[in-house]
């Protein structure tokens, strides 16, 4: 096999990683890109009446978890703009996600995701 190397930008943004993984109901996900790992958490919430996304970021600042409180939608929730999440070096760190939840009687939700990386300079991270 050769050794040839793809890579894709889009509007001047980085695609670092990509995929879709299908889990069940009460797993996390984690993610390491460099020295960062990030965790997503789902929950159910019936107290909070729509889709929220919490973060918490530890003290060292290397670990960040997602919590995804009632994304159950079959037909998905997603972001409709970059989610800016921190720095690797000097660039900035964004996710894009899509997240379908369970049919009746699944225990499973998919998550597609998408990383990307941009420089860090002033007027290059206009959406």
């Amino acid at each position: 096999m050769s050794d040839i190397k793809v890579s894709l930008t889009v509007k001047g943004y980085e695609l670092i990683g990509n995929g879709t993984i299908v889990i069940n109901d009460g797993m996390d996900v984690e993610f390491h890109i460099q020295d960062l790992k990030c965790t997503f958490q789902f929950i159910s919430d019936v107290s909070k009446k729509n889709t929220i996304i919490e973060s918490i970021q530890s003290d060292n600042k290397m670990e960040l978890t997602l919590k995804f409180f009632n994304y159950d939608n079959a037909l998905g929730t997603y972001n409709t703009d970059l989610l800016e999440l921190g720095n690797i070096g000097d660039k900035k760190l964004y996710l894009n996600y899509r997240i379908y939840g369970s049919n009746s009687g699944s225990t499973q939700k998919v998550i597609s995701y998408s990383w990307f990386l941009m420089k860090n300079e002033e007027g290059t991270n206009d959406k």
